[in-house]
């Protein structure tokens, strides 16, 4: 009869040290998001079993804290093999999306650019790149301000022209050609044959950062609190058009959400030059939603 007492003793023990060590991982996991990584899976298992250890120490009794170690060992080995509530080596990201916007309004002699170089400056964290992408479209605008998308191009492995609507500039008989691209150091370049004016270029640029590096990513020039931008001849290079051109340049930072994308930084400039010197553009608009 002396057995069975304790034996359920015991089954409540290892009851009461498994209960103590689940209340103590999902209050880690509730207030510091543990375990998220391998160190705090160990932390955790570490404290949840000091939890139950304490509940034996009270009971002066072993059973909770065999129970404690069981479960700590259980977490060990389950957590990383269920990938739950962390990805073991890979670092949690959001993404957000600039957008480069170079309006040509007009030109001297109301003709053409050619040879254009676009330059913007991409977003960066403490002067780091991220990931990005870009996307890109030929806009026209119509004599009511409307734009008209003329052509959209994507880059998968090669430039791909992806649609060509009716409503192109009417002395645009081809779609642009792309001469050069590429990314420098923090800045984004597109080079194209021939612009006309009130042709209009809009860069969609999504970028991939690390969640905790997210309210650092700014599209300032480092150490500066405005952006910059380029509407440039490159061939020649190092020198202007021949002519005065007008330009609008619109650089934006957007963080989307489930409820619309929000403006995190906009920086704006009209200017009329030759296009030699960097443009800087200055803070627009206070954040909003779109």
């Amino acid at each position: 009869m002396g057995r069975k007492p304790k034996a359920i003793r015991e089954a409540l023990g290892a009851a009461l040290g498994t209960g103590v060590f689940a209340l103590m991982v999902l209050l880690l996991n509730r207030v510091l998001g543990w375990p998220d990584s391998w160190p705090t899976l160990v932390a955790t298992g570490g404290l949840a079993f000091l939890a139950s250890a304490l509940v034996s120490k009270i009971l002066r009794r072993p059973w909770a804290a065999h129970a404690g170690a069981v479960c700590a060992l259980a977490l060990l080995v389950a957590c990383p093999l269920a990938g739950w509530p962390f990805q073991v080596g890979r670092e949690k990201t959001v993404w957000r999306e600039a957008e480069f916007i170079a309006h040509l309004l007009e030109t001297e002699d109301n003709g053409p650019v050619e040879n254009v170089g676009i330059f913007f400056q991409l977003p960066t964290v403490d002067n780091k790149l991220p990931t990005v992408r870009v996307a890109w479209g030929l806009y026209y605008m119509d004599n009511e301000n409307n734009l008209r998308l003329e052509v959209a191009f994507r880059w998968k492995d090669g430039w791909e022209m992806e649609e060509v609507w009716e409503n192109t500039h009417p002395e645009r008989t081809k779609p642009p050609e792309i001469l050069e691209h590429g990314v420098g150091t923090g800045v984004l370049a597109i080079v194209i044959d021939r612009i006309y004016p009130r042709e209009t270029v809009i860069l969609r640029v999504p970028v991939q950062v690390p969640e905790k590096e997210a309210n650092r990513l700014t599209l300032r020039v480092p150490g500066e609190n405005y952006s910059g931008a380029m509407f440039t001849p490159v061939r020649p290079e190092n020198q202007g058009f021949d002519k005065k051109i007008r330009v609008w340049f619109v650089s934006r930072l957007w963080n989307p959400t489930e409820n619309g994308f929000y403006l995190l930084e906009d920086y704006q400039r009209v200017i009329e030059y030759d296009g030699k010197p960097t443009v800087k553009l200055y803070p627009h608009l206070s954040p909003s939603f779109s």
